[in-house]
């Protein structure tokens, strides 16, 4: 068992560290690790902002170490059958991909749902599904257009977007 990060971190005999810890310590730990020449699984999001993201990534990169986001939807059975579907061509041209994801939460400011300083926020939490859904027929957005309501605290409590990608035609969105 282990007692710290550093702990972790510095023991020869760990190879992967997955952090799932609360979102404002991804950054931290995963750099930790990474310096430490470990492998990371984080879990999503892989950090609070794309500036961090990139950080973290970079540092993967040049350490040579894999850096990746435990976004356990794309290795579930039915993702799977997407990719094979879509491989064999069988539904033609995909241009468009509607989906739906959400809950109903009650407000509570200490929550880690509508924290801010804990990383609060409808896209953070289940919003980014979709999103990695989406990209993973249609490919990354090059456009993201959005509209949604912000709680109390200033996260935002409900999102609705619309994601463009180079294939997409420009009157589709």
């Amino acid at each position: 068992m282990h007692r710290s990060v550093a702990d972790l971190v510095g023991d020869p005999e760990v190879d992967v560290v997955y952090v799932a810890t609360p979102h404002p310590l991804h950054r931290e730990q995963a750099l930790a690790a990474i310096e430490a020449g470990k492998h990371v699984l984080i879990e999503k999001p892989i950090a609070l902002s794309a500036v961090d993201a990139t950080e973290i990534l970079a540092a993967g990169r040049a350490a040579g170490v894999l850096v990746a986001e435990a976004m356990w939807t794309r290795y579930l059975p039915q993702a799977d059958g997407i990719r094979q579907v879509l491989a064999a061509g069988t539904l033609g041209e995909i241009d468009l991909v509607r989906a739906d994801f959400g809950s109903l939460v009650p407000f509570d400011p200490t929550s880690r749902m509508f924290d801010p300083a804990l990383g609060g926020g409808a896209m953070l939490d289940l919003g980014v599904y979709i999103v990695a859904f989406a990209s993973s027929i249609i490919g990354p957005p090059s456009t993201i257009r959005s509209v949604g309501t912000l709680a109390p605290t200033g996260v935002d409590d409900s999102a609705t977007i619309a994601l463009k990608t180079d294939a997409c035609l420009p009157e589709r969105i």
